[in-house]
């Protein structure tokens, strides 16, 4: 996630930033008319990620992520959480699908991550046993960077 992201795909790129008056607005530019002409003017965002013709937005007052433009694969809007308390810390967008690093558990559960995923054969909520640092989505998988002895892990078709 970053304040910054590029979405690409056969309808041509779009770039978007957060503004940085304070207000954490998204402004975007490029040949992709429907996240150009989609993006929310009312909402702030903690970080950007972009995807195969869409771009995600973290919400500030809610930690959802909400997206725009047009995918087959991610619903538009803000995604339905895999349970309806749960708020992110990081979001990551591949190719047609993201990915949500959910905040960290408490109590005999704080050693354990949960990441949900939305989109091309992705869609689940799936449990780690260990801290996550952070996430990155790639083409039709994702990869955790353990918090503890810092390495690797990916799941999905690649």
């Amino acid at each position: 996630m970053s304040s910054i992201a590029i979405s690409y795909g056969e309808k041509g790129p779009a770039f978007c930033g957060l503004k940085s008056d304070g207000s954490h607005f998204a402004d975007c530019y490029g040949s992709d008319a429907s996240i150009i002409y989609a993006t929310p003017g009312h909402l702030s965002f903690s970080g950007l990620t972009g995807g195969d013709g869409f771009i995600c937005g973290l919400l500030m007052d809610s930690s959802q992520p909400y997206c725009w433009g047009n995918s087959d694969f991610v619903k538009m809007g803000v995604p339905q959480p895999m349970d309806s308390s749960s708020r992110y810390v990081e979001i990551s967008a591949g190719d047609n699908h993201l990915c949500g690093l959910r905040k960290p558990l408490t109590g005999t559960l704080r050693e354990t991550s949960l990441v949900d995923c939305w989109g091309y054969n992705m869609t689940a909520s799936y449990s780690f046993d260990a801290l996550i640092k952070s996430i990155s989505a790639g083409s039709s998988f994702s990869c955790g960077l353990f918090s503890g002895n810092r390495t690797v892990f990916c799941w999905g078709d690649e």
